[in-house]
């Protein structure tokens, strides 16, 4: 949060979200000026593993903090849309003493600066990408196979429960005023039910809503985690697309309050427009891989496409159905000397027709 605005029950619709001026502490982050490939700012808690003092990271080159090959990437890349296939790179972040830890790098161009965020290291082999593979074609043929939307609403949050290990997931649509409902739930057996429950729009705001939008997956590992400031604190740095951005405070108490410890969120997103979020809850600390987080992606927007297509075929036939009973009506009218005893005759098509009881 940043130090100029102190969040409130009452005013949290207006938080800066986007500019927290930290990140969630189970990892780091190193903003790059792309002009000169150095750093212009950095999380304070990079010191514990590069052993440089703040002061000194600040104006330091990208090449002295990670490898040649990440900073060849970087530097090839930084301005293309193709940076976002090096995610996640395995890179070695290298120590003051000559030694090095290795992190997995996920790169990010915010439009003014580079963000690259450095998480624990996911050590990504040729199995484990077997695993991921198997895991995602498994999703994949489980979705193609259900046909009805309620079907295939259970169908993801089951899918997404399986392979994320969290112990509720839920499918959370909006309505026009953006007021949200639980369509779908899976969860461990012990726990309480909010299938059917209803929350207001205010449970998210609109900066939060246009945010899922620019970044459809958000990973918060641990509520009570403190959080790792940037230094320097200003000019604010832009974190809408950083994967460690830190949680408003009002959304970390209202997990507190639910009994939370951890939480991803996906966003479903159909033409353009938030529809609906897969949110998932676990009640202990919770770090979800890129990998696994990139699954989660993937059914977020096959979700997004199946639903799509069921609301155009849906209104296909709705169209198609009421065009018939249309001419329905009208042929009876035509037979009767006056319309409404045609209408009384066809009172049980015209409420139909209209969508009424």
């Amino acid at each position: 949060m940043t130090n100029q605005f102190e969040v409130t029950l009452d005013n949290c619709h207006e938080e800066p979200i986007h500019i927290p001026g930290s990140i969630q502490p189970h990892g780091y982050l190193l903003v790059v000026d792309p002009a000169t490939m150095t750093l212009s700012c950095v999380s304070e808690n990079i010191t514990d593993v590069c052993g440089v003092a703040l002061d000194e990271c600040i104006g330091k080159g990208l090449d002295e903090l990670v490898d040649d090959e990440y900073c060849a990437i970087i530097n090839q890349h930084w301005h293309t849309e193709t940076l976002q296939l090096f995610n996640p790179t395995s890179i070695a972040l290298k120590h003051s003493n000559g030694q090095s830890h290795r992190m997995s790098a996920i790169a990010t161009y915010n439009g003014s600066v580079l963000l690259i965020a450095l998480e624990p290291d996911s050590k990504v082999n040729d199995k484990a990408y077997e695993s991921v593979l198997k895991m995602l074609k498994n999703s994949v043929q489980s979705l193609m196979g259900v046909h009805k939307l309620d079907l295939i609403y259970q169908s993801v949050v089951e899918e997404v429960k399986r392979f994320s290990g969290f112990d509720r997931v839920m499918l959370y649509q909006f309505d026009h005023e953006y007021n949200g409902e639980v369509i779908a739930e899976a969860k461990e057996p012990h726990l309480n039910a909010f299938l059917k429950q209803h929350f207001p729009e205010s449970d998210i705001p609109k900066q939060a809503r246009e945010l899922y939008i620019k970044n459809p997956i958000r990973l918060l590992c641990d509520v009570d985690g403190a959080v790792a400031r940037l230094y320097p604190a200003t000019p604010h740095v832009d974190l809408s697309y950083c994967s460690l951005r830190s949680v408003s405070p009002i959304h970390i108490q209202y997990l507190r309050n639910m009994g939370v410890k951890a939480s991803m969120s996906i966003s479903i997103i159909i033409n353009g427009k938030l529809w609906g979020l897969i949110a998932c809850h676990h009640y202990s600390s919770n770090f979800v891989p890129f990998e696994i987080r990139e699954i989660a992606q993937y059914i977020s927007v096959m979700l997004s496409q199946l639903i799509a297509v069921k609301i155009q075929e849906e209104d296909t036939q709705r169209n198609a159905r009421q065009l018939a009973m249309l001419g329905q009506i009208s042929a009876a009218m035509a037979e009767q000397q006056d319309y409404q005893d045609a209408l009384q005759i066809k009172a049980e098509q015209l409420l139909s027709l209209v969508d009424a009881t």
